[in-house]
């Protein structure tokens, strides 16, 4: 990767940050550390069965040793951690959220009003989401846009261990066209404005750029075709991939971006036999956010979050009061299982001309046939903080093997974040770092055991002990 140079100071390429920092944390005791854990079975994230009688082995903040009971030897003096029951695997990753916010509506001025806060308002927030996601069993979100540094200073924190958190992969300030739906936010229009903020954005700590784009006719999208390769061009040259919300009622967005050269493509509408053709012959990357339109699914209001935060006293309470809300918005909608609607989430007048919320089943058969002809799919929850397991049963109820929707979540999700992730993190294998949890019961069997987190562990440091408050 190149020496690059910005306004005569050396950039060093995030890549090389995120190994420093992961090879340099800790103390030497801490490195020496050896931690067995033993498990009813392990999901490896690699393999297509489960490990009966399982065991890995954590030195420092690195994996070195994984498989059944018979087959692995728990060195002397290790700390070793029973599980009775328990299925072990690699920690969640959502692939897609925005930590700072907390609709408490589906109209488009309270997100902005979130957004243009005062930054420690909107750190309270975030610190309150990122315990809830972490206590979900979630160890690395991907924050797909923030404003005025949030992510970064979020992403120090945790690493830092000022505030208990999942690893943060930041991406800064987005690129998007000033637009009804952009507010005031963050305008970046033209060539040069575009370039400008990907380089101040990876100088604050960026891993990834963000970019939007949507529709706005069955020919164009919303920013020019010059301005998204100059994104993408700008992006790789520094080091950095780049992923962009695209949709629409045409797929013009994802032709476009497709064309450029993006790596990642954020919610993702339409999805066509064509659409499909293109994923494949571009090797591109799918991550979803399925929850986020479900037609007064999540009924978001501030005596929602008011729960969570004082009445509630588990994730596993948080995840079956939403899995409950969006099961009778479903029955109370039986025409958005089958039919495409206008798209109406934060009521942009402009919006339903140009992009829709597609049927439930047959967006799921689309998901299904794109992972059968090998398309990589994951998913985030895009603000739902903390209900990943939402979306796997999302999956598994659209045809996804238990073990395959898994899979979104661990192994398919770190290779997409890029930066060479997929060797870090995403699966229980020696070499790796030691981002664990266990769940109690069998998921395999029944998927809702994902939600009765018990153990928790990031780089080899425990988090299980957390309080829910």
């Amino acid at each position: 990767m190149r020496d690059e140079r910005i306004h005569g100071s050396r950039l060093i390429p995030p890549a090389l940050v995120s190994l420093l920092v992961f090879s340099l944390c800790g103390s030497a005791d801490a490195q020496d550390a050896v931690t067995a854990i033993r498990a009813a079975r392990v999901i490896d994230g690699v393999g297509s069965e489960a490990i009966d009688d399982g065991v890995v082995v954590v030195r420092g903040a690195e994996i070195v040793a994984v498989g059944s009971a018979d087959d692995v030897s728990i060195p002397d003096g290790a700390d070793v951690v029973d599980l009775p029951g328990h299925t072990l695997l690699p920690g969640l990753i959502d692939s897609h959220d925005h930590p700072t916010l907390r609709p408490d509506s589906l109209e488009l001025q309270p997100m902005i009003d979130q957004r243009m806060a005062p930054g420690e308002e909107q750190m309270l927030r975030a610190i309150r989401n990122m315990r809830i996601s972490l206590l979900g069993g979630t160890t690395t979100v991907r924050v797909t846009g923030e404003s005025s540094g949030i992510d970064f200073r979020l992403a120090r924190a945790i690493q830092d261990g000022v505030i208990p958190g999942p690893r943060i992969i930041a991406a800064g300030m987005p690129i998007v066209a000033t637009s009804p739906g952009a507010g005031p936010l963050w305008p970046t229009d033209g060539v040069e404005s575009i370039r400008r903020r990907i380089r101040e954005n990876v100088l604050g700590g960026a891993r990834f750029t963000k970019m939007y784009l949507s529709d706005t006719s069955p020919t164009t999208t919303i920013l020019s075709r010059e301005e998204v390769c100059a994104a993408v061009d700008e992006s790789h040259r520094l080091g950095i991939p780049i992923t962009s919300h695209v949709v629409g009622n045409w797929g013009v967005s994802i032709r476009v971006a497709l064309e450029c050269g993006v790596d990642a493509f954020e919610h993702v509408r339409p999805i066509t036999d064509d659409i499909i053709d293109l994923f494949v012959e571009h090797e591109s990357h799918l991550n979803i956010t399925p929850l986020i339109f479900i037609a007064g699914g999540i009924r978001w209001s501030p005596e929602m979050w008011r729960r969570l935060d004082n009445e509630m006293t588990s994730v596993e309470e948080w995840i079956d009061f939403n899995r409950a809300t969006i099961q009778e918005a479903r029955r109370n909608n039986p025409m958005g299982e089958t039919e495409d609607r206008p798209q109406d989430v934060f009521d942009i007048a402009e919006a339903g001309a140009v992009d829709f919320t597609p049927g439930i089943r047959p967006y799921q058969a689309r998901l299904l046939e794109a992972h059968r002809r090998g398309v990589p799919i994951s998913h985030g929850t895009d603000t739902l903080h903390g209900t990943l397991l939402l979306n796997i049963e999302f999956l598994v109820e659209g045809g996804f093997t238990p073990m395959e929707a898994i899979q979104a979540t661990t192994r398919v999700a770190a290779n997409g974040l890029g930066l060479g992730m997929g060797d870090r993190i995403g699966t229980l294998e020696p070499g790796k770092l030691a981002d664990i949890i266990s769940v109690e019961g069998d998921p395999l069997t029944e998927i809702r055991d994902l939600a009765k987190v018990r153990f928790i562990m990031i780089e080899g440091r425990r988090l299980d002990p957390l309080s829910f408050h």
